[in-house]
């Protein structure tokens, strides 16, 4: 049988786009959309503005003026990827398991990799269209500055095309291993599990790169070492370091093309590994979405698992555990908020052994005890509201 094309599949989203954009124009819709182009195009002058002044003067520095603009590119591409995870999450929620397309796509005779890229497309497109236009202005400002000429627009696209899709892909994934373990009906519950943990992830992501280092040149032993942090990337296994490297490599005239292969080749390979992945589970999680929202907490599963870990407890003890343990993780705002603290408490581990308490530097004996006192301290009080938050409300208790 002959499969439909991918544009094929496509065709009901844009007609029903086109639909859309007649029926405003029927109701005298005109008058919206210039005002949004005024908008939108003030916001971009005034971005575009912005960020020439402090490109146009920083590259009037000597030695650090080459760098430092490569270092913010870098930290507003990552920043991007980091709001693309979370909106992609979401997005491929509807688009995959809650679109009112899909009971016709999934009984239709459609290749599941054709479905795989047309809703992955879908996803791409609805979460990533703002970001998209954001990156206009500032790429447009780093092209003014440095002359980057016409040509430099065809090279950022490449750039930035692939870097919006690896965030595309891993969003899919993630909401497809979500909605087999959690119904997706329940988008309450999936959402705040999702926002927590992008907002740990952030922090985390931006703490563990440590950005301080660049506004505290004196930290370091001598020029030497800043400049060196300043020439290596902040992580070189970031996709937005590389679209960084390959835009400012373009801009200084010194175009190096293994950024834009690394783009490239991890974005194929995400697609594929994605694909994969889709194949093996989008069945069960399709069909658990379809269905209402089921407990995650079984009986059965804790009695087999925890139940005979705590064997050895007498059977009132015993049960009032399991007890607990189950109206914890059925509610799920009680349960997510681990992550954000377990997030929380790998950031306070980081700066305590940040500190440069042992590394030589001239700090007094009476600090460093001052920090390790307040150290056991704070860990007293986290261990304190933890108690209070959790373990008192307990029915046990």
């Amino acid at each position: 049988m002959k499969q439909p094309s991918l544009a094929h599949v496509l065709q009901p989203k844009w007609r029903t786009a086109l639909q859309r954009l007649r029926e405003e124009r029927a109701k005298g819709g005109s008058g919206k959309l210039v005002i949004l182009i005024i908008v939108g195009g003030a916001f971009w002058a005034g971005v575009f503005g912005v960020l020439y002044l402090i490109l146009r003067n920083l590259r009037k520095v000597e030695e650090l003026g080459p760098l430092i603009p490569g270092k913010i590119l870098g930290l507003i591409l990552l920043s991007f990827i980091s709001i693309l995870v979370l909106s992609n999450v979401i997005t491929a929620l509807s688009s995959f398991f809650l679109a009112k397309d899909l009971d016709l796509l999934v009984s239709a005779p459609v290749d599941w990799l054709r479905l795989y890229l047309a809703k992955l497309g879908e996803t791409l497109l609805h979460s990533s269209w703002m970001v998209a236009l954001m990156v206009v202005p500032i790429l447009a400002a780093y092209g003014v500055v440095y002359k980057g000429g016409v040509l430099f627009a065809l090279y950022a696209t490449l750039a930035i095309v692939p870097m919006l899709i690896l965030p595309a892909v891993l969003g899919s994934a993630v909401t497809l291993v979500l909605v087999n373990i959690f119904p997706a009906r329940r988008t309450r519950d999936l959402l705040s599990i999702i926002a927590l943990g992008a907002a740990g992830g952030v922090i985390l992501l931006f703490r563990m790169i440590r950005p301080e280092q660049l506004a505290r040149p004196e930290g370091f032993r001598n020029l030497l070492d800043f400049l060196i942090l300043l020439r290596g990337p902040t992580s070189p296994f970031l996709p937005s370091e590389w679209a960084s490297q390959a835009v400012m490599g373009y801009l200084q005239h010194r175009i190096d093309p293994l950024p834009l292969m690394l783009l490239w080749t991890t974005a194929a390979a995400f697609v594929t590994l994605g694909a994969v992945l889709h194949r093996a589970l989008y069945a069960q999680g399709f069909t658990k979405a379809q269905e209402g929202a089921e407990r995650f907490i079984r009986g059965t599963l804790w009695r087999w698992t925890v139940g005979s870990l705590l064997g050895w407890l007498p059977v009132a003890k015993r049960e009032f555990v399991l007890k607990d343990i189950k109206l914890f993780f059925r509610d799920t705002t009680q349960w997510s908020q681990l992550i954000l603290l377990a997030v929380l408490v790998v950031v306070y581990l980081f700066n305590i052994q940040a500190l440069p308490l042992h590394r030589g530097e001239p700090v007094g004996f009476f600090y460093v005890n001052l920090v390790s006192f307040l150290n056991l301290g704070l860990a007293g009080f986290v261990l304190a509201s933890i108690a209070a938050r959790f373990i008192f409300p307990a029915v046990s208790l």
